[in-house]
């Protein structure tokens, strides 16, 4: 028995590097994210007039790890496989069981193919929650954006340096909301204003984005954001919460 056993051993040893030679090299989200500073970033104007402005304003003076350059759907539709590029877009995260009509996103993405083995693979990478509504954006929204595109620089960052955060995306952020308990937060649209215009030092804003036509089975995205270094401290997706939970807040010591 033991010497069958240390034939089929040895023939598998033999075997492993041929089968290996033939799967080919598999990289990881990390891995192909580290030539991220070559690379260009498409910025796809959606077509809305607030959102382009606001995406064309933003960009040009937050967007700093790689070049960048603006461009149309129909030119994102034409790129969207070539591997030197990044693209930054507004999508609607819509989910079928609410049947709302879901909240604006910036998407991050890498171009490339389908090929699983090769660097070049196209890559998903975020879907940050930014605006309940294209057709009506709050002046908080607005606000925020600078914060936003500072977030999705740091997510590449953190990405390349972090196969963790490259595999699990914003839920990578979900279980750092003790970080956020130094933090002078504000819970209000006033007082997250104030503070984002102040860039006031610890603090930090509580935000909740849902859809406007939210029901019983829509899904909210709770944020903290810092004020002064625009990082983001928490991030987790929740059904039928629009606003902070008591167990989120317990955390946070603004309740006991």
């Amino acid at each position: 028995m033991m010497r069958k056993f240390k034939i089929y051993f040895s023939l598998l040893l033999v075997l492993l590097p041929v089968f290996c030679s033939g799967q080919g090299k598999f990289y990881t989200t990390k891995e192909r994210l580290q030539n991220y500073g070559n690379l260009t970033t498409k910025v796809v104007l959606p077509g809305n007039l607030v959102l382009d402005e606001i995406l064309q304003r933003e960009v040009s003076a937050m967007w700093q790890i790689t070049p960048y350059e603006f461009c149309t759907e129909s030119e994102y539709e034409a790129l969207k496989s070539d591997p030197h590029y990044f693209f930054l877009r507004t999508v609607t995260l819509q989910d079928s069981k609410s049947g709302d009509s879901g909240v604006v996103c910036l998407s991050l993405s890498k171009g490339g193919g389908t090929n699983r083995q090769s660097r070049d693979t196209a890559i998903h990478l975020i879907d940050l929650p930014v605006v309940s509504s294209p057709s009506m954006v709050s002046v908080l929204e607005e606000t925020c954006f600078p914060a936003y595109i500072a977030i999705v620089q740091q997510f590449i960052v953190d990405a390349a340096e972090s196969e963790r955060v490259a595999n699990m995306g914003l839920a990578a952020y979900t279980t750092s909301i003790r970080k956020a308990r130094r933090f002078n937060i504000g819970f209000t649209a006033q007082e997250s204003l104030r503070m984002l215009q102040m860039a006031e030092p610890d603090g930090a804003i509580a935000i909740v984005i849902g859809p406007p036509d939210a029901n019983e089975k829509s899904w909210y995205y709770h944020m903290l954001i810092g004020t002064s270094d625009m990082k983001l401290y928490y991030y987790a997706r929740k059904r039928n919460s629009p606003s902070f939970t008591h167990m989120e807040l317990k955390y946070l010591r603004q309740e006991e």
